[in-house]
């Protein structure tokens, strides 16, 4: 292992960077910030060494185990290796503060947890179902239900240590990573399955707030993370981060220019003084945020067991949610202003739409069905099988000019006949249409009362 011919690594201030000697004198393009760890490991991969030479020196100089240094050690090289080697543009490392998971590589060594465990130490006192050992520490570790029995049962991969700030307060969790397959789970009243999987195609179609499912005999068009956006969280949200900005330009004055626009100073490193009182509501605005993270996901998870209850053979669109997110090329209109660069950023972040979709696509694999992506290029929510013609439409535009159905229940609706070599079949579309359209405006129905 050895760093890529080509750079230099100096210091600018208090920062080490990694600066390319192609770089001009202002040039700052290619250049690497790096912190404590980072430049560590820059000076020692400056000439050829093993992995396992280089696994050893950051053990000696950091009080931790080699395979949680390891794993660590393999995410920066990741970094590194994409921006110097591949398409990344930029090396982004935490921030101070901001490492919050540490794992790993398996349970033979490092952080390892074991079973029917006893305390040597005395740190706890008789037995255990289950306890973590790691760096001298002893924990018990509790397990209440029977889902969590029986997912022991299997054989652990590995296991990871998370931070998360809760009210202000660091908590910290642990993560069991194990082989094979999840147990299933079922109703203890009953003894009937939980959340048993449909038969049949299904058709999803995710807008940017809603999501249309469609199936031979139902359909569904749903809010996505409907009490994410509550008025009451943006509000206090809102209030917090014009309180924070006014308090940071009252303590760094000199960090602004004339217009309140903030100073750009190149390669140095911009220093703000934070008051307490910044602090404290740079922590309630991370607890809002966890708030509607949490619910977020307590609502994709709501809505993927529905869906699978539809069928167990999905077809979805393939939206690229990333590029959705980038701000838009500078355009400059006509009479000389600039057109709004803004995309889709904000209420992507806020649904979570490619979330929802991954979590489908881990549940229907888990229930051995089928999850078939079908291309964006297709242009499915463009077509119409009535006249067998592409018409382009307008964002804006929520319905179907000739089938008179909602864009997306339609779109979902030509993703039920999408043959295994996802191509339409149009003949099976107008067989079924009448059917689906008589649940289409029941629905609608439903919705609008």
């Amino acid at each position: 292992m050895k760093i890529k011919e080509g750079y230099i690594l100096d210091e600018i201030g208090d920062q080490k960077v990694a600066i390319s000697l192609k770089c001009g004198e202002n040039d700052f393009s290619e250049m690497i910030k790096l912190n404590e760890i980072g430049a560590f490991l820059w000076e020692k991969l400056s000439e050829e060494i093993e992995e396992e030479k280089l696994v050893e020196a950051v053990t000696e100089a950091y009080d931790i185990d080699s395979a949680t240094a390891q794993k660590i050690g393999y995410r920066l090289w990741t970094s590194w290796d994409k921006f110097l080697y591949g398409n990344g543009q930029t090396v982004h490392f935490c921030r101070y503060g901001n490492f919050n998971s540490v794992e790993g590589a398996s349970n033979c060594s490092g952080i390892r947890i074991k079973k029917d465990a006893v305390s040597k130490k005395n740190v706890w006192t008789g037995t255990t179902e289950l306890a973590l050992f790691w760096n001298g520490l002893e924990i018990p570790v509790i397990v209440k239900s029977i889902y969590e029995k029986e997912a022991l049962e299997c054989d652990v991969a590995f296991n990871r240590i998370i931070r998360e700030t809760v009210r202000g307060k660091s908590k910290y969790y642990l993560q069991i990573v194990l082989k094979g397959r999840p147990p299933v789970k079922y109703n203890r009243i009953t003894g009937e399955l939980k959340h048993p999987m449909g038969e049949g195609r299904v058709g999803i179609d995710t807008g940017l707030r809603t999501l249309a499912a469609v199936c031979e005999n139902e359909v569904k068009l749903v809010p996505l993370a409907s009490r994410v956006d509550m008025k009451n969280i943006e509000a206090e949200k809102t209030e917090l981060q014009q309180k924070m900005d006014r308090s940071r330009r009252a303590m760094n004055p000199d960090n602004y220019n004339e217009d309140g626009t903030i100073k750009k100073q190149g390669a140095k490193r911009v220093v703000w003084v934070k008051s307490n009182h910044y602090k404290q509501m740079q922590l309630q605005l991370q607890e809002l945020g966890r708030k509607q993270a949490a619910i977020r996901k307590y609502q994709h998870y709501v809505l993927v067991n529905e869906l699978l209850s539809m069928g167990n053979k999905f077809y979805v669109v393939d939206k690229n949610y990333k590029q959705m997110q980038e701000r838009m090329p500078l355009k400059q209109k006509e009479d000389g202003s600039y057109a709004s660069r803004k995309n889709y950023g904000k209420v992507i972040n806020e649904k979570g739409p490619a979330m929802l979709l991954e979590l489908l696509s881990q549940k229907i694999e888990q229930n051995n069905g089928e999850y078939i992506k079908v291309s964006a290029s297709s242009r499915l929510c463009q077509y119409s099988h009535i006249t067998d013609e592409y018409q382009k439409k307008d964002v804006t535009e929520r319905y179907d000019s000739v089938s008179g159905c909602q864009k997306n229940l339609y779109t979902a609706f030509l993703l039920t006949h999408m043959t295994d070599g996802v191509e339409l079949d149009k003949a099976g579309c107008k067989e079924t249409f009448e059917q689906f359209k008589q649940m289409h405006d029941e629905l609608l129905g439903k919705i609008e009362h």
